[in-house]
């Protein structure tokens, strides 16, 4: 494919001709176009530096490079906010049907799963997408293990922003970790409509969409709205087991042990059929899949308050002594949220779950402060340099303003430092990552025999801020005659 010149002979863009297949009707002619015979000027999207001003927009990073455009991430001047900008990176008769398709897929498009184009124009010869920017996408943060909420949290909002796009009758046909971006209070996003299309019957298209991701269908052209399903269930058992299954997509894939070990039960089938290398047993819609989904979410939802009998049935005597305690220091350690695992009361502050051990909980877009740790996911304030809870890397960006919080007490014992906002369960210093003393309690009798911090032996099975095994803290502590 020749980078000048007004023939183009891609099959891949073949279809992009909104002249005479375009759904919108429009012809492309309404562009400005290379006149025949003249080398179109070639404006490098490539050759575009941080600092690079773009109207109102200064270029920072550059996050991405496509087939035909770049992607930065830009500071809006005026409205001081930073965006995504998709720069073309030549100006021709084919770029500009993909640029007007890209853009009036995105405005026919309005949900808050899907990513806002929030303009299209050109700008300095340049043709720009102006689009909202998360502060990650998935792949980023699929570097580490995620917990089974944060994935059941991202595989909830693709569904809706995709359930969306089916109803208008447009194909994604690019479902990856690359195109989800997720914000830092929770919000999950849908993006990057480039190649997607409206469906139409019998008809053979190229193929597109990413090689690992694709549907079997969709590998020899013909995708449907099950394709993107398929997609989004192989996403979502990335996500789980860190492991993306392989032709022919015949269950049981590979870790398919983990996965049913890691999933809720009632999740299982629904991913299995999404996942399911048969067109005809996959979900036709990704609404349909929602709706499934959705079905199986009651099923999961703890119940730690429900009557000892409810049902005919008598709780297992776990529930009974998570009730018991949750009653009890409930309020004292802020056990407001629920493990992954077992659905055991736990606090944003706990590193493990005391049930059961578990340390992959995510409390990203649901704790009480304003941001996460990227590393363990747990919440933190804007101006701390270090992550108090698993001695992480220091943060890049530090506020300037002072957080307040009214669980701030103690003080830090390095003399350089003498810092006294502290939060009681704090592993390490928030501003100068020195380690801190084991937390104490009186209302709790044992200590662990790790980290020397207090807990709850005759409850706990695990130490909540080291994970280690609480058994011989147990027994000693019923030898001793003493309560929680």
């Amino acid at each position: 494919m020749s980078p000048s010149g007004d023939t183009w002979a891609d099959p891949f863009t073949a279809w992009y001709d909104l002249g005479t297949r375009s759904p919108f009707g429009e012809a492309a002619a309404q562009m400005p176009r290379t006149p025949h015979g003249a080398r179109p000027a070639r404006h490098g999207a490539a050759a575009l530096q941080r600092g690079t001003m773009l109207h109102k927009y200064r270029l920072e990073k550059r996050l991405g490079e496509g087939h035909f455009a770049t992607v930065y991430r830009a500071f809006d001047t005026v409205e001081h906010v930073r965006v995504a900008l998709k720069v073309f990176t030549h100006r021709n008769l084919t770029t500009q049907n993909v640029f007007l398709h890209e853009a009036r897929i995105a405005a026919y498009l309005d949900h808050p799963n899907i990513v806002r184009l929030k303009t299209a124009e050109v700008i300095d010869g340049r043709l720009v997408l102006v689009s909202e920017l998360g502060d990650a996408t998935l792949a980023d943060l699929l570097v580490r293990q995620r917990s089974t909420r944060f994935a059941l949290h991202v595989l909830r909002g693709v569904l809706r922003g995709l359930a969306h796009a089916h109803e208008r009758g447009i194909i994604h046909r690019d479902i990856k970790p690359e195109n989800i971006l997720v914000w830092r209070d929770g919000q999950v996003k849908l993006a990057d409509f480039g190649v997607s299309r409206f469906a139409e019957p019998s008809t053979h298209t190229t193929v597109t969409g990413t090689p690992s991701y694709r549907a079997p269908e969709q590998a020899y052209g013909r995708p449907e709205f099950a394709s993107d399903v398929f997609g989004i269930a192989v996403v979502f058992y990335e996500m789980v087991t860190r492991q993306l299954p392989t032709w022919p997509f015949r269950w049981p894939f590979e870790r398919s042990k983990m996965f049913e070990e890691r999933v809720p039960a009632a999740i299982v089938p629904v991913i299995r059929r999404a996942a399911s290398f048969d067109l005809g047993r996959r979900f036709t819609t990704a609404g349909a899949m929602l709706h499934a989904f959705e079905r199986a979410l009651p099923e999961l939802a703890p119940q730690p308050h429900a009557a000892p009998h409810a049902n005919g049935r008598r709780l297992p005597w776990q529930a009974y002594r998570q009730r018991e305690f949750e009653q009890r220091y409930g309020r004292r350690l802020g056990l407001d949220y629920r493990c992954n695992r077992c659905s055991g009361p736990v606090s944003e502050f706990m590193m493990a779950c005391p049930w059961c051990g578990f340390r992959g909980n995510s409390f990203f877009g649901i704790a009480t402060f304003p941001d996460v740790c990227r590393e363990c996911e747990h919440g933190v304030h804007d101006d701390w340099k270090f992550c108090p809870w698993c001695y992480g890397p220091g943060f890049r960006d530090v506020s300037r303003l002072q957080s307040r919080d009214r669980r701030y007490g103690g003080k830090c014992p390095n003399p350089r430092c003498k810092e006294t906002r502290l939060l009681p369960h704090m592993r390490h210093c928030a501003w100068c990552n020195a380690k801190l003393r084991p937390w104490r309690s009186r209302a709790l009798a044992g200590r662990c025999t790790g980290c020397k911090a207090s807990v709850a032996a005759t409850y706990w099975e695990h130490c909540p801020w080291c994970a280690r095994s609480l058994v011989a803290v147990s027994r000693r502590v019923r030898r001793s005659g003493r309560g929680a």
